[in-house]
C-alpha cells in the first residue's frame, strides 16, 4: 500500500526535452527536485511533441509523456475546437488514471492548448489548480482575458479565459507581472510571487585556473574576456544589437570574445543571414563563436564566461539572467521592466541599457572593461543576490507554502 505524502503534485509541462523553453525547463528541473523530496510525491504529465522525448531515449520515473497528433498551423475557429478536443481526448484518460496520486495540478505555462486543457481537466477532477504567468503579452491575465467584442467570448479565446479564471491560485514570476493581475482586476490574494529558481551549486564561480581548464574542455578561447549570450537567436532577444556593440568596441579591447549560444533553426532566416553577414564583414569571425545550436551544458559556458548580456525587447522573468548572476558574471540587461525592475539594480549588481541601443550597450562595455574593479564588486553583489533570493532552497519553500495554503 502506498502511503500518501504531505504534498501530492501533478506538474503539467507544455513540452518535454529535448525541445523545451525556459518555463518548461524550469518545470522539469523543479520536478526533478521534488522527486527527491521525502515530503512530496510528484508526477509530470508532459507534452511529448512529435514523440521526440521517447525517440531520444529519455526515461524519468516521474514523467508521463503524452503525444498529441496535431499540426502547428493557422486554424479557423472550428479547427481550433477540433484541436482542443484532440488534446482533451489525449490528456483526460491519463489524468483520470493518475488522479489518486495528486491533490494539486501545477501548470508552469498558461499559453498552450496542452496546459489550457489540463486546467479544465484538473477542475473537472476536483483538484486544486495553480497556473503560472511567465511572459507579459503572452500568458499574463490582461492578455488572456482581453476580449475584442462579444464574438471573442464564443471563440476558443473565450473558453481559454474562462478556464484560466477558474484556477485556485496564480503564480507571478516577478513584481512586474504581479501588476498585470492588479490591472486585470484579479483577486490579489490568489496571486503569489515565486520567481524561477537557480541551482547556485551548479551555477557557481570558478577561479582562474578552473576557468582556463574548462575553456580548454569546451574548445573555446583559453584567454581573454568572454561575453556570453544564451537563448534563442532571434529579433525579440535583440542579438543583432549585441553583435553591433561588440563590433564597435572590439578594436579598443582586442582580447574580448563573443559567444552567441542558442538555437536558431526555427527562427527568421533573413535575420540570421544578416547576423552572419555582420560577422563576416566585421573581420572578427575568429573572435565570435556562433554555433546556432542548443546545448545541454549551459552552466559550463556560464562558468567559462566573464560577462553575460541579455538585450531582449520582451521577457517574463529570464532564467538566464539569474543563472549568470549566480555564476558571478558581470550581467548586462536591457531596460525592460522584467529585467530592470525585477532582477538587476543598475551599477550595483549589474548594468542596464536602453533596449535596441547598440551605442549605449557599447558604452557599458567600455565602462566595465576600463575599470577592473567592477569584476570584483558588481559580480560579487550579483552572486550574493542570486543565493539570497533565487536559490532552489528559497524558491521550493515558497512553493510548499503555497501548497500548504491550498490544501
Amino acid at each position: 500500500m502506498t502511503i500518501k505524502k504531505k504534498y501530492n503534485i501533478c506538474i503539467i509541462n507544455a513540452s518535454l526535452p529535448p525541445h523545451y523553453g525556459g518555463a518548461e525547463f524550469a518545470a522539469f528541473r523543479y520536478a526533478e527536485r521534488l522527486s527527491q523530496d521525502r515530503e512530496t510525491d510528484v508526477i509530470m504529465i508532459g507534452h511529448d511533441k512529435e514523440g521526440k522525448y521517447r525517440e531520444a531515449g529519455f526515461k524519468h520515473s516521474f514523467v508521463i509523456p503524452v503525444e498529441v497528433n496535431t499540426k502547428d498551423s493557422k486554424k479557423n475557429s472550428i479547427q481550433q475546437y477540433v484541436e482542443y478536443m484532440s488534446y482533451f481526448k489525449a490528456l483526460y484518460p491519463v489524468m483520470k488514471a493518475q488522479q489518486r496520486r495528486f491533490d494539486i495540478v501545477h501548470i508552469f505555462n498558461s499559453n498552450t492548448v496542452f496546459t489550457i486543457i489540463a486546467m479544465f481537466i484538473g477542475k473537472l477532477l476536483g483538484k486544486k489548480v495553480i497556473t503560472e504567468t511567465s511572459l507579459i503579452g503572452t500568458d499574463d491575465p490582461v492578455t488572456i482575458t482581453n476580449m475584442n467584442g462579444w464574438k471573442d467570448h464564443l471563440k476558443v479565446k473565450g473558453w481559454r479565459a474562462r478556464f484560466y479564471k477558474r484556477a485556485d491560485a496564480y503564480v507571478s514570476k516577478s513584481n512586474v507581472i504581479t501588476e498585470t493581475f492588479e490591472k486585470a482586476d484579479f483577486p490579489i490574494k490568489k496571486v503569489s510571487e515565486v520567481p524561477y529558481a537557480v541551482d547556485v551549486d551548479r551555477y557557481r564561480p570558478l577561479d582562474h585556473a578552473e576557468k582556463v581548464e574548462l575553456r580548454k574542455r569546451l574548445n573555446i578561447w583559453e584567454e581573454g574576456k568572454i561575453i556570453l549570450f544564451a537563448g534563442g537567436i532571434n529579433k525579440r532577444k535583440g542579438v543583432n544589437f549585441l553583435l553591433q556593440a561588440f563590433i564597435e568596441v572590439k578594436a579598443e579591447y582586442p582580447d574580448i570574445k563573443l559567444l552567441l549560444l542558442g538555437p536558431s533553426g526555427r527562427y527568421d532566416n533573413e535575420f540570421l543571414d544578416g547576423l552572419r553577414r555582420m560577422v563576416q564583414k566585421s573581420g572578427y569571425d575568429k573572435d565570435i563563436y556562433f554555433p546556432e545550436k542548443s546545448v545541454e551544458n549551459v552552466d559550463e559556458y556560464m562558468k567559462a564566461a566573464d560577462v553575460y548580456v541579455l538585450p531582449s525587447f520582451r521577457e517574463g522573468f529570464p532564467i538566464s539572467v539569474i543563472e549568470a548572476m549566480a555564476s558571478r558574471l558581470v550581467v548586462i540587461g536591457s531596460d525592460i521592466p522584467e529585467i530592470g525592475k525585477a532582477q538587476i539594480i543598475h551599477e550595483k549588481d549589474g548594468f542596464i541599457f536602453p533596449a535596441g541601443n547598440a551605442v549605449a550597450l557599447a558604452n557599458v562595455f567600455r565602462k566595465i572593461f576600463d575599470d577592473s574593479n567592477i569584476f570584483n564588486t558588481i559580480n560579487e553583489n550579483a552572486r550574493n543576490k542570486a543565493v539570497k533570493r533565487w536559490s532552489t532552497t528559497v524558491v521550493d519553500e515558497s512553493y510548499k507554502k503555497l501548497y500548504k495554503d491550498l490544501i
